[in-house]
């Protein structure tokens, strides 16, 4: 908070604050064609204050949130304009995207942390179309307190959704920390609504909501999502206490993990000739990995971020051991490279 009156560069603010958020509108009449500047003050709480956080998103309304690429090919001898004409889309398709799964409870015992290690809330986009579907520039609203937010435009290698691809989107109020942290969070005491929106010709467009009922921050680790991927209805996927394990998927398709910790899809890997079996599974100390090749291969362990965990190189043996005592408990993924095959299955340690 800043004080009234006269304020200069060595002026303290009257308080401290925690990653809060500030909205200034500029006018339009206050911009002139051309270069404009917009300078940004913030003032520490004291001298010996020892950090300070900031971001500033800056972000232009217009009239229509289309966005057109294309590429003008020809051979130019001389002088040539071109002139771009921009048309209402009365039949532009609606991102195929699903709000597909939202956890308000999220804890270390799900293993699933943003990338500064805080277990926060999160809500999973689900793109169910054939085509990958940037999310810059759409509306993700928390109805119960009316707080919207979009996301930013200027890193599509975050906000874009693969096809047939997921987003998870941490709900923290921590935006500095990048573009899929948004400005609230679910709120876990009521019931409540989650909107996402996009523009279009100047209007608002609802692409999906979900009304999650206050059940969802009951317990920590269990989340709330489609029964399937993208389907209409809605189940609780709790945290499984006889083999302390998460069954949420963030990142991964719905309803593929019961509490008996095997991956409904993937009991056994098969290419072929070649398979693999992973046992027993969940496990807690060891893992055996049976591939059925006398070639040699190799092994390659990664967690749920995708992350390389650990490599074994393996030699005339048919069961390689892995030792799972530095493992933290949850989900991660086996992949096998043979000359003939690779092969990948799911596994998990408890």
């Amino acid at each position: 908070m800043s004080p009234t009156g006269s304020v200069s560069y060595g002026t303290t603010a009257i308080d401290a604050i925690n990653d809060d958020v500030a909205t200034f509108t500029i006018p339009k009449s206050y911009l002139q064609t051309g270069n404009n500047v917009i300078a940004v003050e913030v003032h520490q709480v004291n001298l010996t204050s020892s950090d300070l956080t900031f971001k500033l998103d800056l972000i232009g309304k217009v009239n229509s949130s289309g966005t057109s690429n294309q590429t003008y090919n020809a051979n130019v001898t001389g002088d040539l304009d071109l002139k771009a004409t921009f048309e209402k889309c009365n039949n532009c398709a609606k991102p195929a995207l699903f709000i597909n799964e939202l956890c308000a409870s999220n804890g270390p015992k799900s293993g699933f942390h943003d990338g500064y290690g805080n277990y926060s809330d999160w809500v999973e986009i689900y793109n169910a179309g054939d085509v990958a579907v940037d999310l810059a520039g759409m509306y993700l609203t928390e109805n119960t307190k009316n707080i919207i937010y979009q996301f930013p435009v200027y890193n599509p290698f975050e906000t874009t959704v693969p096809a047939g691809g997921y987003k998870v989107v941490w709900a923290d109020k921590q935006m500095w920390q990048g573009s899929l942290h948004a400005n609230f969070k679910l709120t876990a005491e009521s019931a409540s609504t989650l909107i996402l929106s996009q523009m279009v010709d100047g209007q608002k467009v609802e692409i999906d909501r979900v009304s999650y009922p206050k059940e969802v921050g009951r317990s920590k680790n269990e989340s709330y999502g489609r029964v399937t991927d993208g389907a209409s209805t809605w189940q609780f996927f709790y945290y499984c206490e006889e083999k302390n394990m998460p069954t949420s998927t963030p990142e991964g398709a719905n309803n593929t993990i019961d509490c008996s910790g095997v991956s409904i899809e993937d009991i056994i890997s098969d290419i072929g000739s070649i398979t693999m079996k992973l046992y027993p599974n969940p496990a807690k100390t060891f893992l055996n990995i049976a591939v059925n090749t006398s070639d040699s291969y190799g092994i390659w362990v990664y967690d749920d971020k995708g992350r390389s965990i650990e490599y074994i190189p393996v030699v005339n043996e048919n069961v390689a051991t892995l030792n799972l005592q530095g493992y933290v408990p949850g989900v991660y993924i086996v992949k096998v490279v043979t000359k003939e095959a690779v092969l990948q299955q799911k596994f998990v340690k408890y």
